[in-house]
């Protein structure tokens, strides 16, 4: 059997609904899956940033170690190339030949040996010493080398970040967009839902409410009969246009639409029995809710002066406000004010 139009409509609807509340769960996955990646990347930022932390300490220490060696060779040098000075200045200054058969001015056999000696201390001093300072100046290269690694390390970090969070600022651009066409779809199937449930069943109504987020119902919707008084009582108490005033002396009159809305009869507590109000009454009441607001203030309830239309169903009593408005309905359908000012009477 095809579907009527109403129900094509409301289905339409909810399929245009469900793709888009797929695209937004989507959009909340690629958040999450964006939001680990950039916090990954923070972790690699603060991993990168603590090694290359290291790497300057051990450069600096490196540094430090260096300039102290150097000092502490110069130190250990300076006495014996002093010594060598005065060993070559007195070997300069003697120019007896102490072996006269051998070739050319032979100098002082002791101070040669003495000059050997300290030259000798000297070449392993300085040895010594430069073994530590190649060790350092290696340690400083390899810590140069890292910290120039980990500089471009944090720029690509940073950059990648940068990109997250721009990539982040887009999923929640997304997300809002996602939340306002849903709101939207929402919107048009909630008011297309009322008609369609017109016209379908039991199920398919509560699974309609349900991807809507409403109550299930347990009978089907079928539209009021406005061309009823019962079908008038049921519209005036969904209505939130319509008001009932507790200040009645027998109590608010709604308990008396809610029996009309069951198809029971109004009572009278002036006079203990029960009666119909008068169709033409209740469809102006209808009327006035569709305009604006009214407040009920006595239909068949309360104590009013003998005889009075009210207790024959065919006389309201209404608040002040939307006055205007409520005596060109009234007169629409027979109705007309009396003379009382500080409420709205009207007999029908």
């Amino acid at each position: 059997m095809a579907l009527s139009p109403a129900v094509q409509r409301l289905h339409h609807d909810l399929a245009k609904l469900r793709k888009a509340r797929r695209e937004g769960d989507n959009d909340h996955k690629a958040l999450r899956k964006d939001t680990r990646t950039l916090e990954k990347h923070q972790k690699e930022l603060t991993k990168d940033k603590k090694a290359g932390d290291v790497a300057h300490k051990l450069f600096d220490r490196a540094d430090k170690s260096l300039d102290k060696t150097v000092a502490a060779k110069d130190k250990a040098l300076k006495p014996l190339d002093q010594q060598r000075s005065e060993i070559a200045a007195q070997l300069e200054a003697d120019t007896f030949d102490y072996d006269a058969v051998a070739p050319g001015v032979q100098q002082r056999p002791a101070l040669l040996q003495q000059l050997a000696d300290v030259t000798q201390r000297r070449t392993d001093t300085a040895s010594r010493f430069d073994t530590k300072i190649d060790a350092d100046r290696d340690l400083k290269a390899k810590q140069h080398l890292t910290i120039v690694a980990k500089r471009a390390e944090l720029a690509t970090d940073r950059s990648a970040i940068a990109h997250d969070r721009a990539v982040i600022k887009h999923d929640y651009a997304e997300i809002k967009h996602d939340r306002q066409l849903n709101a939207k779809l929402k919107s048009r199937a909630l008011k297309h839902l009322r008609p369609a449930e017109y016209k379908m069943g039991l199920d398919a109504t509560n699974r309609a409410r349900k991807e809507l987020g409403l109550n299930r119902v347990n009978h089907v919707i079928r539209p009021m009969n406005l061309g009823t008084v019962k079908g008038c009582a049921q519209f005036l108490l969904k209505s939130k246009n319509v008001s009932f005033w507790s200040g009645l002396s027998t109590g608010s009159d709604r308990k008396n639409l809610e029996r009309l809305a069951r198809g029971d009869k109004a009572f009278v507590p002036a006079t203990g029995g029960y009666v119909t109000p008068q169709l033409s009454m209740m469809k102006a009441l209808v009327e006035m809710a569709k305009r604006g607001h009214i407040q009920i203030n006595a239909l068949t309830g309360g104590h009013h002066s003998t005889g009075s239309n009210h207790y024959s169903g065919t006389a309201v009593d209404l608040d002040l406000p939307n006055a205007a408005m409520i005596q060109s309905v009234a007169a629409k359908y027979g109705g007309f004010r009396n003379t009382e000012t500080s409420h709205i009477h009207l007999d029908f």
